[in-house]
Parts: structure tokens; sequence; C-alpha cells
């Protein structure tokens, strides 16, 4: 969307692994309702976050790419080649704006540790692992236990968020956005 300004409420569960001892977080786990991502993917996607992504490659992610290697053209019109997200679950880990959208966010804070990951080809980061190239497809019950998933739904519930939906936005026809079946 551009130029249209438009608040909503969400809620997204995080589980966070802690090593207590060397006072740092090992891993994060994030579930973000399937309605959810799949407003967000849909409606972010017009020429301002393909410009914020390839700008990003193309300023910030030199080393990574070199002033040789970078393509501006190739890199807007592959980035636009691009689904939103893959699977049934709107997944964003995967060959998909979303998942270099996210990264791209990333990017502009830490550019050694994300900008591979914005590559339309697999490339490491500095840590070995390659991303938004294939999506894991993990299903929430890995990540999560049921009873936390329950609880997570009673939250949003209790704060007028529908769990199908994933977010509150009330003005979905009129900005011309998919918001609920």
């Amino acid at each position: 969307i551009t130029g249209i300004e438009y608040a909503y409420n969400t809620s997204i569960v995080f589980k966070f692994y802690i090593d207590i001892k060397e006072r740092y977080i090992t891993r994060i786990n994030a579930h973000f309702p399937a309605g959810y991502l799949r407003f967000i993917t849909e409606s972010r996607t017009g020429s301002g976050v393909i410009d914020l992504i390839c700008n990003v490659m193309e300023n910030d992610c030199v080393e990574i790419y070199g002033e040789d290697v970078f393509d501006a053209t190739n890199c807007r019109e592959r980035y636009t080649a691009l689904p939103n997200s893959t699977g049934p679950q709107y997944y964003i880990d995967g060959d998909s704006k979303g998942c270099r959208t996210l990264h791209g966010q990333f990017a502009i804070i830490n550019p050694q540790g994300h900008c591979a990951h914005l590559s339309f080809e697999p490339l490491a980061d500095p840590n070995g692992e390659i991303k938004c190239q294939e999506s894991q497809n993990r299903q929430v019950l890995e990540l999560f236990t049921q009873d936390e998933l329950d609880r997570f739904e009673r939250f949003q519930i209790r704060n007028g968020i529908d769990p199908e939906i994933g977010h509150d936005l009330d003005t979905c026809a009129e900005l011309n956005l998919w918001c609920s079946e």
C-alpha cells in the first residue's frame, strides 16, 4: 500500500530459549497467525517495498554482493516474480517476498548477519545458514505446545482479535485488502 496509513492490532506469540549462565538468547520461536501472515504479505507488495529491498541489497550489502555484481533492474524483476509467501500456512521462511521483506529490515540494522538472506541464489550467512530459499514447513506444534497455543488463542479473544484472522483491522474493504473470507 502506498500513501495510506492505517493502524491495527495483532498478536504474535514468542518463546525464548535463554542460556542463563552465558546471558544469551539461544533460540526464538515465533508464531504469527496464518490470517495475519496472509494479510501482511499480500498488503506489502508495492513498489515501495521492492525499492526498499533492492536498495538495501545495493547500498547496505555491497560487501556481500560486490559493486559489479548487483543489478537493480534484475533485482526488481526477480523480487516481483516471487510469491508473497509459500504454502497453505503462508510461510515466510522460503523463497518469497515475505522472507526477503523480513530480512531486509534486519539487514538495515545488521548487514553482515542478514544480507546473505536477501540473495536470490543460495548464499550462506556468517553462521553458515542459508535462508529465504526453501521453507522448512515447520508446523506450529513443533515450536509450541497445545497448551501454549490455547493460552495464546484465549489472549487474542480477550483482546478483540479473531484468532482465524489474526488482526483487528476493520477498514479492509475501504483499503481494498484481503482481511477475512
